[in-house]
């Protein structure tokens, strides 16, 4: 404990093969201590992806302005400086409505509203909601709930984690591809299966992709591809339910994003 209490959060306490009182103990504490290394590592590490990812857009904005300032331009030439800089500042907004939005799905106190979940009416709800967008990009998008499958769940936030999933595979997939989303039972309870025919996900990275703000090189100067808070986001909501979100290869080239409905964590 003395390292530990130094700052050495890498350090786990013994666990025996008795199982008993203490080893439990020891147990909990070990995850206890999980949770607050990933939590610190985060804090180090937003500093530096929020000054990243903001000096593009806020560089842009003071340079817009200054031109504003500066140039005795037309009206139209004005108005259209001006809407450029709404547009910068609805992205930064944007960002830190997410953070916050994070932040407060890990407050667990959001656990008061959990209750039981038809999980096929969810992926209808996502389904109706994401459907027009796929369309719109000519990507075959369909779900399956071969069987009537329930949770022990908070409804809207089930929807909001597989609808970021969903957001997401849309961003990914070719135009003329293909999306699913499925329902399936395994012996310890019910999993959803976002799948898509996009490059994938290297597994290298698939850690990654669930910190705030990670995007990979490829898509770190594209508008497309959003804020990197996403996946953070569909993650702290399966953490809050205390499922697991598994990142997978799909069956003929994609990726195949999971969350395992079961919890583990002895909280529910």
């Amino acid at each position: 404990m003395e390292p530990i209490a130094r700052g050495d959060l890498g350090r786990r306490l013994p666990v025996s093969r008795r199982g008993d009182e203490v080893d439990t103990l020891a147990g909990m504490v070990n995850r206890m201590l999980g949770e607050i290394e990933r939590l610190l590592g985060e804090v180090k590490s937003v500093g530096d992806s929020i000054a990243h990812d903001l000096r593009t857009p806020l560089t842009r904005l003071r340079a817009q302005l200054h031109r504003l300032q500066q140039k005795g331009d037309s009206c139209e030439d004005r108005a259209a400086l001006v809407d450029r800089c709404v547009v910068d500042v609805d992205a930064l907004l944007g960002r830190f409505r997410a953070l916050l939005r994070i932040s407060e799905l890990e407050d667990l106190r959001r656990r008061a509203g959990f209750g039981e979940v038809d999980l096929g009416e969810t992926l209808r709800q996502v389904h109706e909601l994401y459907a027009p967008l796929a369309e719109d990009r000519g990507i075959t998008f369909r779900i399956e709930t071969p069987r009537c499958a329930r949770v022990h769940a908070d409804p809207n936030l089930l929807v909001e984690a597989i609808s970021n999933l969903v957001a997401n595979a849309i961003k990914f997939a070719p135009a003329g591809g293909r999306i699913s989303v499925r329902t399936r039972m395994e012996e310890r309870g019910a999993c959803v299966d976002v799948c898509d025919n996009g490059p994938g996900i290297p597994v290298d990275e698939r850690e990654l992709v669930l910190q705030r703000f990670y995007r990979n090189e490829r898509g770190r100067d594209s508008p497309e591809q959003g804020h990197g808070l996403g996946l953070t986001i569909a993650s702290a909501i399966v953490r809050l339910h205390g499922f697991r979100l598994r990142i997978g290869d799909n069956l003929g080239g994609g990726a195949c994003v999971g969350i395992e409905c079961w919890d583990d964590t002895g909280q529910g």
